[in-house]
């Protein structure tokens, strides 16, 4: 496997000049993919103006000026996806990381009272025995619980930082507000109308109402809050 990408070949998702240079950084192998998460240097540099060059990246970075869910980030290719949390410590102003219309990766300045918590989806569930389930979320951290029935795959957790104490829970249910993060309705915002379950391998469709009705899948959709988004969203299209 190639430790190099070429910055005209680097994922649409990321935000960032395409011919200024011909190298660009390449992410760790990490919670998110590489086409879903950003290295954390080029958060640093090219998104939030910190530094000018790449080194000056990594010295802020190794000298621990930097949170990532309320842990020092020490990898300067350490991806950053969304929901993920930023914090600088000299500025003291915090980031999370959202999708934009555009299917964009974007950093939405935040209160330092919302940094203390992210969103993580429910990917899976894993049985552990002796009445144990484990939650794995889509940023690939793990949450064990005692009530498997309360959980479903698709709803999204509210939990508190770093410690993962479970702080709210947001089903994927009808009359839920979602944030779509994939297809061609990417980075809008729109209320649940029906799930649609699929009696086969495909993935379950889910149905949103307003003026223009819209269906996408299920992996395409990320709860984020019940009557109303519990987070500060990007520019983003809110539908219904």
């Amino acid at each position: 496997m190639s430790k190099h990408l070429k910055q005209i070949t680097a994922p649409r998702s990321w935000a960032i000049p395409r011919k200024t240079q011909y190298w660009t950084v390449k992410p760790s192998p990490g919670a998110h993919a590489q086409e879903k998460g950003i290295p954390l240097s080029l958060v640093i540099r090219d998104y939030l103006g910190l530094c000018e060059t790449m080194t000056q990246a990594k010295m802020i970075i190794g000298a621990g000026e930097v949170l990532v869910d309320g842990k020092n980030a020490k990898d300067y290719r350490e991806p950053v996806g969304l929901m993920d949390i930023l914090t600088i410590k000299k500025t003291s102003e915090n980031y999370r990381m959202l999708v934009d219309s555009h299917g964009k990766l974007r950093t939405v300045k935040i209160p330092k009272e919302n940094a203390a918590w992210k969103l993580c989806r429910i990917e899976n569930k894993t049985v552990l025995g002796k009445g144990k389930i484990q939650l794995n979320m889509h940023d690939g951290r793990c949450i064990i619980v005692d009530d498997a029935k309360k959980f479903k795959t698709g709803d999204t957790l509210k939990i508190e930082l770093p410690s993962q104490k479970i702080l709210d829970h947001y089903p994927l249910a009808q009359g839920s507000t979602a944030m779509i993060v994939g297809g061609s309705h990417n980075g809008e915002v729109a209320k649940v109308a029906k799930i649609e379950v699929k009696k086969s391998t495909a993935p379950n469709h889910v149905h949103f109402g307003g003026e223009k009705p819209f269906v996408t899948v299920k992996p395409n959709v990320f709860i984020v809050g019940l009557d109303a988004s519990v987070i500060k969203l990007p520019e983003v299209s809110i539908v219904g």
